[in-house]
């Protein structure tokens, strides 16, 4: 009879609480498909075990414990300055737990007396007694053990490691403080070998948020402890490291733990350490901690085969060898990297190769043969060859961006200025053309592949042609062509995808290099930035990524002629050189446009304008006008804009038959 009474009053808690329709049918201990991501309807959890189901709802299922879950809790300790807190559902309106900080819309504990509300998940966490609030020096208010918790707090860190969460806890409501049971048992102070030079001990310093661990040569979030007297910082973490280290993976033969207070030069990569190091007695090596583990075998974005580590490497007496990343010189006696199939002459630091997870990837060593170089077929961008000449050039294609088909020409008719419909520079050289419409494209554009991996990261990138977009490398909008990565929602137009890590620029004589720690100012624009190409002979030269970009020569509306860029003025008089478009003074020493036979000059954005990488004369499709738009810039008039009333003076779009214009900014949707 009781048990009847039981089963009949959890029937009713699942109908006035749950769902209208029933009975909900108890599924038992059934195996869901993980790869469909079915939720349960009371927590938002992804189903496993037992459950109820609802026979007419094909999408309503809960969890057992969920629908089983007691409808009210007493004095709960997250929030026990209140006697009550009432299962129920949120009838569509959104709550915020107090404890994970999730919101949703499903079922949750309230407060009678307040609005402080706990998902079901979180309410029903497996917390010990009283007996188990912990008062903690790291933290002003008690702490509650929960004892191995599930997944509800998997999103969250330990304020200590600032690793997941795992295994049993600490919390604090209030706070959304977390801290591990083996972080929050940690002796407060600890006596290291290498700490020797006094009696103090290192003392647990709970304030030391983020600091540079004099163990691992790295920095962290956590806590450290600490000597004030030596200026000593080891994270908890390296404070017990292993005595022995054993990983044939990355080095044959055991490391074994040397404590010392003197530095060292680290033999696999170059740079020093102190404290603590690793020694192989074999190969007579010693290592930084955390070079015990340095992978054999990697793939850096920046090259196009894969390099390997070696702990020297033996070159011709006397021979210098620059790192191909940094340019500074690799000392050959200490691990690097290099590349095989270049004999050696291929060569970069261990810290430079691996110092960005985004630019390399480990290669195992048994599959060395078929990894590293892209052996997958390229897919032209040209899908049919239609017609070719006697020298098997491609005279007629299909191109997978345009429905007609393009002729190979030489030479533009007439004297507008055309430009290409990829990269958006002036039409030169050799370039396809579409005899039923004013499309255009350099032949190097058309021949593009439709897959290619680029040094900024390590997937294929997409060439794709979709109007108008923001290139995330320069910032501009472009109406051309971009190389797309779906995976990291990048995208490059083709100016800036076509640009390496090295770079022989015209302007001058020495090889330009990317450093991303750069910091100065720009040799062309002579603006302060944080991201350069700079000399590798150590020239005060360098280049932001914009001004690299610059088109060599252009056409502008103020000159019959092509402008070249020009990188310094012969001129060297201050009060003698102006723009002469804008009519404001120009700096000699800073790259500007000029017309030798004009002897004309001009600022580079005077000349580009605002939007350099937008096709005068493509289309546009704006929601708000039943015609297709036309990209003008007005030379002679200035019709007010349709939509601010202000002259067109800058990039607009057009409707001829309608008499409409409208200025770009006025309508992009592109921040």
């Amino acid at each position: 009879m009781e048990m009847q009474n039981e089963r009949e009053r959890k029937v009713q808690q699942l109908k006035d609480i749950y769902h209208e329709h029933q009975p909900l049918v108890f599924n038992g201990d059934q195996q869901w498909d993980q790869s469909k991501e079915t939720l349960c309807s009371a927590c938002d959890r992804l189903l496993s075990g037992e459950t109820y189901s609802c026979k007419d709802c094909e999408d309503y299922h809960i969890h057992k414990k969920c629908g089983e879950a007691p409808l009210e809790l007493h004095h709960h300790p997250f929030h026990s300055q209140h006697a009550s807190h009432v299962l129920q559902s949120s009838s569509g309106s959104w709550y915020i737990c107090r404890l994970c900080r999730k919101d949703g819309k499903g079922i949750s504990y309230e407060c009678d007396s307040c609005f402080f509300s706990l998902d079901i998940n979180c309410a029903l966490l497996p917390l010990v007694e009283n007996s188990q609030i912990l008062k903690h020096d790291a933290h002003p208010h008690p702490l509650f053990f929960i004892q191995n918790h599930t997944d509800e707090l998997k999103t969250y860190d330990c304020e200590g490691c600032n690793t997941s969460l795992v295994d049993s806890i600490y919390v604090c409501a209030d706070c959304r403080f977390f801290l591990h049971k083996k972080c929050a048992e940690l002796p407060t102070e600890i006596n290291l070998p290498c700490h020797r030079d006094h009696a103090h001990p290192l003392i647990l310093d709970f304030d030391c948020k983020y600091c540079f661990c004099k163990f691992c040569q790295a920095e962290h979030w956590g806590y450290f402890y600490r000597c004030s007297h030596c200026n000593i910082d080891i994270h908890m973490n390296c404070a017990w490291p292993d005595p022995v280290i054993e990983d044939k993976i990355h080095h044959e033969h055991p490391f074994n733990l040397f404590w010392r207070q003197d530095p060292f030069i680290c033999n696999a990569c170059g740079i020093e350490g102190n404290y603590a190091s690793y020694i192989c007695f074999i190969c007579h090596l010693q290592v930084h901690p955390k070079c015990t583990s340095l992978p054999r075998i990697i793939k850096i974005t920046r090259h196009n085969h894969p390099i390997f580590h070696n702990y020297f490497v033996q070159t011709k007496e006397f021979e210098k060898q620059d790192c191909q990343i940094c340019f500074e010189e690799v000392k050959t006696r200490h691990g690097s990297y290099y590349c095989l199939k270049h004999d050696f002459n291929y060569i970069v630091h261990v810290n430079c190769a691996t110092e960005d997870d985004d630019w390399y990837y480990i290669i195992d060593p048994e599959n060395q043969d078929e990894a590293g170089e892209n052996s997958e077929v390229i897919e032209s961008s040209i899908t049919r060859i239609v017609e070719e000449n006697e020298c098997g050039v491609a005279v007629k294609i299909k191109h997978f961006s345009h429905e007609h088909c393009l002729m190979l020409g030489d030479k533009i008719n007439g004297d507008d200025d055309k430009y290409c419909d990829g990269c958006v520079l002036s039409i030169s050289d050799l370039f396809y053309y579409c005899s039923e419409c004013d499309f255009l494209l350099h032949k190097t554009c058309a021949e593009l592949p439709m897959k290619r991996s680029h040094f900024w990261h390590q997937h294929l990138d997409t060439l794709k042609s979709e109007g108008i977009f923001k290139c995330d490398a320069c910032s501009h909008q472009c109406s051309g062509f971009a190389y797309n990565c779906d995976e990291c929602e990048f995208s490059a137009c083709l100016k800036c995808a076509n640009i390496s890590d090295t770079v022989m620029y015209p302007g001058h004589k020495h090889l330009l290099f990317l450093d991303p720690k750069y910091e100065g100012k720009c040799t062309a624009c002579g603006v302060e930035f944080d991201y350069a190409y700079r000399c590798t002979k150590k020239c005060n030269y360098a280049l932001h990524w914009k001004c690299i970009i610059l088109p060599h020569a252009t056409p502008h509306k103020f000159d019959e002629h092509f402008l070249k860029l020009s990188y310094r003025d012969e001129n060297d008089d201050p009060e003698q050189c102006f723009c002469d478009i804008c009519e404001e003074k120009r700096d000699p020493n800073l790259w500007f446009y000029h017309c030798s036979i004009c002897d004309a000059s001009a600022h580079p954005e005077c000349v580009l304008g605002e939007y350099p990488s937008i096709k005068i004369g493509s289309k546009y499709t704006y929601k708000d006008h039943p015609h297709s738009l036309t990209f003008v810039r007005k030379i002679y008039e200035c019709p007010e804009c349709d939509e601010c009333g202000e002259p067109c003076q800058d990039l607009s779009l057009e409707c001829a038959p309608c008499n409409y214009i409208v200025h770009w900014k006025c309508i992009s949707p592109i921040d």
